[in-house]
């Protein structure tokens, strides 16, 4: 990872099933032009989010997959640019509801299989009525 971090200009960095770890992702905090980030299917816990705090260039965010909860969501609030977001079978549940609201340019999350229920997901529409909930 410290080698990618060296790529000033890297946009885009997919860990999809790697065996990453929340020290690993510790580099990833100096990638400012990084504007998509995969870490589907890894080992990242809400500790390894921590490092992902203040990157407002951040517009995708993959977390399906993982054992995200609530308390990783939290970390994530600096992120001012996110767009996307996929929290597929995570433990995310509907106390993390006013923190993705706050997330004013968020387009697109898919909820699927987390711990988000139906009034979770009402209350964020009303939070961010042009969000697609994709389910997909």
């Amino acid at each position: 990872m410290a080698q990618l971090a060296a790529h000033p200009g890297l946009a885009t960095l997919y860990l999809q099933g790697t065996k990453i770890t929340d020290a690993g992702l510790k580099p990833v905090k100096g990638m400012k032009s990084l504007s998509h980030l995969g870490l589907r299917a890894t080992g990242i816990t809400d500790a390894g989010l921590a490092h992902l705090a203040g990157m407002d260039r951040l517009e995708g965010l993959d977390l399906g997959h993982t054992k995200i909860g609530d308390a990783g969501i939290e970390h994530l609030k600096g992120l001012k640019g996110l767009k996307g977001l996929d929290i597929v079978e995570t433990e995310v549940t509907d106390r993390s509801i006013p923190i993705l609201g706050g997330f004013e340019r968020l387009e697109r999350i898919n909820p699927r299989d987390s711990k988000i229920t139906e009034a979770g997901e009402e209350q964020l529409r009303k939070l961010l009525p042009k969000l697609e909930i994709d389910h997909g």
